[in-house]
């Protein structure tokens, strides 16, 4: 027997060795074949070069960049890898799936203990034939007994009569009534397939019941979807500008589940907004804010229809709340600077209140002032310090006092003692005499100044 030979990678793509070249590589513009390239090379069938093989995979990249051998398999991330921002929503997820999942086994234990509260069960569509059906082919087909009947005295109706055919007669006429029979049975099958099943939102649009009525039997998931629905009809109606409409039906959707219609409550207040109900949108803006507090979309349509209801003022104050959410966003920031320019005294977004109340007087209201941030500080300016420095009193002067020790000390002035004791000038004796606090001569220089009593 002859052994198969394993064809090799340039055999099964059919490309010359000569093309596993750096100058062919180079010009080579074809996107396939240089897969086909970089695959033979990674293989090392025809040898290893590490250096030609980085040639083609720079090649392959400029020409197909998203080409799949550049695919590495990485490893499945877990739990660890993901930060808390990616953990919180799925954790929230699985959370309220499990909650989901409680509940449902609960209301299936309670429907189990008390079935009246379910509704019947659906069978599918199916006409049974009933006695005045019967009768009404009886009387119209031709296998009425009683006009068919041959007496048993009349033999020359006996001789004409075949059994044979009589049977196969009756055989027909059953086939033809149970054609019939099916026939209608698909066409009301193709009624009930046409006509889907009421849902429960068509269940609860009797007019003929109240809404607690409609609603009492209803479990909370049941509801938070039937408000759902109803919130997304209304966003339909709201994108066709049918403000009415949506209006209706985002108040269905409050009406259903109130304590979950955070969106429900956020997008009527818009639609009273396009309605210039700007009122009415506050109050829902409002009840928003009380479910969810940190709502960014309910703060910022407060302050709008609180701008456009005429309350500007509470409106800068709103606005600045929607910037300690988001500080970067440029509605509000461009509305807060629309309202500083209008009203000169309202305080800069980033100034902090302070609430300053004494302890005395706690009955009294609280006064709350406004306090901006402290600006920064000029530089100090560089004085001259000799400019400034001017003494009020005289000091002795010592070059005197320096000089006659000195002459003390030369041996060929110590006969001239004369010299040494001649009188100073009356200009040095006045440098010399030191004139204490309240003993200096009254000057118009030196009036109104106090005496430095160091330098």
């Amino acid at each position: 027997m002859e052994t198969k030979t394993k064809k090799s990678l340039l055999e099964r793509y059919g490309i010359p060795i000569n093309h596993l070249d750096f100058q062919y590589i180079k010009e080579c513009n074809d996107g396939r074949e240089m897969e086909k390239i970089v695959h033979i090379l990674r293989s090392n069938e025809e040898g290893y070069f590490p250096d030609l093989t980085k040639c083609a995979e720079d090649k392959l990249r400029e020409l197909k960049p998203q080409s799949r051998l550049f695919r590495v398999e990485e490893k499945i991330k877990g739990r660890e890898a993901l930060n808390a921002d990616e953990i919180k929503p799925i954790y929230d997820w699985n959370q309220d799936i499990k909650s989901t999942d409680k509940q449902l086994l609960k209301l299936v234990k309670e429907n189990a203990l008390d079935p009246a509260q379910l509704p019947p069960i659906r069978q599918g569509g199916r006409i049974l034939q009933t006695k005045n059906q019967k009768e009404e082919t009886n009387k119209s087909g031709v296998s009425n007994k009683e006009s068919q009947r041959i007496k048993s005295t009349d033999y020359s109706k006996w001789d004409k009569y075949d059994a044979e055919e009589e049977i196969l007669r009756l055989d027909l006429a059953a086939e033809r009534e149970q054609e019939e029979i099916e026939r209608k049975n698909c066409l009301n099958m193709e009624k009930c397939l046409k006509k889907p099943p009421l849902t429960i939102t068509e269940i609860t649009e009797d007019k003929e019941l109240g809404p607690l009525e409609k609603w009492y039997n209803l479990t909370d998931i049941e509801k938070e979807k039937l408000s759902e629905e109803y919130r997304l009809r209304g966003n339909e109606y709201f994108r066709s500008k049918e403000y009415d409409n949506a209006l209706e039906e985002y108040s269905r959707a409050i009406e259903i589940c109130p304590h979950k219609a955070v969106a429900a409550y956020n997008n009527r207040a818009l639609t009273y907004f396009k309605l210039r109900r700007f009122l009415d949108s506050i109050n829902d803006c409002e009840q928003c804010l009380s479910l969810e507090p940190s709502n960014l979309k309910a703060r910022l349509r407060l302050a709008e229809a609180s701008y456009a209801y005429g309350r500007k003022r509470e409106s800068y104050q709103l606005y600045i709340d929607v910037l300690q959410l988001d500080a970067e966003n440029s509605v509000a920031l461009k509305a807060t600077t629309e309202l500083r320019k209008q009203f000169e005294d309202l305080p800069p977004p980033n100034a902090t209140r302070l609430k300053i109340q004494d302890e005395s007087s706690k009955n009294k209201p609280a006064v709350i002032k406004e306090v901006s941030k402290p600006q920064p500080k000029p530089k100090a300016k560089e004085y001259d310090l000799a400019e400034l420095v001017k003494p009020n009193r005289l000091v002795k002067n010592k070059f005197i006092k320096a000089a006659e020790t000195l002459g003390k000390n030369i041996p060929n002035m110590k006969d001239n003692k004369n010299i040494s004791q001649k009188k100073v000038p009356q200009e040095i004796e006045k440098q010399m005499q030191i004139q204490l606090p309240g003993t200096y001569r009254a000057h118009s220089e030196l009036k109104g100044k106090k005496l430095i009593q160091e330098l």
